[in-house]
């Protein structure tokens, strides 16, 4: 199998909703030679991130849309036409692989479609419209009215944030080494990087590595971690022997940096699918932390021993529409009918697990969305009917941008910074 290959059956996949890209792209990575797999990544991304620009491309190129049945067609295509316009891949070669797979379709029209509609994108490229929303904006139609009608004076930033590269933020574990000890680490091995003005843990690198080529990773020193996500192990304020709860807790990101935070705490790591699990043990080994590992539903108390606790993190599924740039695939799966069911997700796990914590203990309730309805709109849901939570007052480190809201905070997508953000901090009263 070839990277190209590969690639458009992962966008098929991606595109008929048979998987997210996290989930799709390590069967293809095993099956390609190792020196295959960087361009394949690029392509993968590439090929959904700017996948609406290149469907307008192919609407100009064609006399009569494709069908939406067509999708290993239309695959095909737009992981072509990415290595056109955005690759140095010679011009002949990405034809001609596009052609070679269209001869596996047993369809003898695409093999003629392919062939004809990427040598008419090489000799127009430069006179291609570039008037109508999709090519503009990169989004869908459902999404660019979402953003536009919840964000009039910051949709734009967001949109271009969507589009660019994330930048590489690590969490330098505080706990075993100083942040300018592994700056000056990263110096001596002559990899660019500069420490963020905000948290004291996040470190940015200049240009993206593997993540197991990273200084310290193996040992712990350092995790990968948007610096919107490192707020979440700072807002609980935690204390001493705390017993706390990680709600949805895979892959243990948030659960060890709670525990670099604060190490004497009991921490609970709940997570709904078992085998995810195995994610959470291997951060914590890599860290060198300890968590108890537990399996069960938020959305019900089945697995709950009768504990309360001091600390709860909940960390609820969500649509994602404020890590778009890390997942790309977002703009091609996200429509209102998944929203939906993320809300349907959202409440009943925020009810139940506030019975899990004691009088005076603190909920920290967050999300990578930017929509209310998954955000602020949950909490008033849920405090107009808990007469015992009370929103508590969040304060962000100085010079971090974000929106107050009624019941938290809300942070944006940003180009060289945090991704999209919400936390909401409650308190139980009695």
């Amino acid at each position: 199998m070839h990277q190209m290959q590969a690639a458009s059956l992962t966008l098929e996949r991606v595109i008929a909703r048979r998987g997210s890209l996290s989930n799709i792209m390590p069967e293809y990575e095993g099956r390609l030679p190792p020196q295959q797999v960087p361009k394949y990544k690029e392509l993968c991304f590439g090929s959904c991130r700017w996948f609406y620009r290149i469907q307008s491309i192919i609407n100009q190129l064609v006399e009569r849309p494709l069908k939406d049945g067509e999708v290993r067609v239309r695959a095909i295509l737009t992981v072509a036409i990415y290595q056109l316009l955005e690759t140095n891949t010679p011009d002949h070669a990405v034809v001609n692989e596009a052609v070679d797979i269209s001869r596996k379709l047993n369809k003898p029209w695409a093999k003629g479609l392919i062939n004809a509609l990427l040598r008419e994108c090489i000799r127009s490229r430069r006179s291609l419209s570039k008037d109508d929303q999709l090519y503009r904006h990169a989004h869908n139609h459902w999404f660019m009215d979402k953003i536009t009608s919840l964000y009039a004076d910051e949709w734009a930033r967001i949109i271009k944030a969507n589009n660019h590269r994330p930048p590489l933020c690590l969490r330098v574990n505080l706990r075993r080494i100083k942040r300018d000890n592994y700056l000056a680490m990263l110096s001596d091995q002559n990899i660019s990087a500069h420490p963020s003005s905000f948290l004291p843990s996040a470190v940015y690198l200049t240009s993206p590595m593997p993540v197991h080529s990273i200084p310290g990773f193996r040992d712990g020193l350092v995790s990968v971690q948007d610096e919107g996500a490192q707020l979440a192990g700072y807002l609980l304020n935690l204390e001493r022997n705390d017993r706390c709860l990680d709600a949805c807790s895979a892959p243990g990101g948030k659960a060890g940096h709670l525990l670099e935070v604060e190490p004497s705490i009991h921490l609970v790591a709940l997570e709904l699918k078992e085998h995810k699990l195995g994610f959470i043990a291997s951060n914590m080994a890599r860290l060198r932390l300890y968590a108890h590992l537990q399996q069960g539903d938020a959305t019900n108390l089945d697995w709950w021993d009768g504990r309360q606790y001091n600390a709860i993190l909940i960390d609820a599924p969500c649509s994602g529409s404020g890590v778009v740039r890390r997942h790309p695939d977002i703009k091609i799966q996200l429509d209102q009918e998944r929203v939906d069911e993320n809300r349907a997700i959202q409440q009943p796990m925020l009810q139940q697990l506030w019975q899990t914590l004691r009088d005076d203990g603190k909920l920290l309730y967050c999300t990578c969305s930017i929509f209310p309805e998954e955000n602020d709109q949950i909490i008033d849901e849920f405090t107009t009917t808990c007469g015992d939570a009370v929103v508590e007052p969040i304060q962000l480190p100085e010079g971090i941008a974000y929106n107050k809201t009624v019941n938290g905070v809300q942070l944006l997508p940003t180009m060289s910074a945090n991704d999209g953000f919400y936390y909401s901090l409650l308190k139980k009263g009695y």
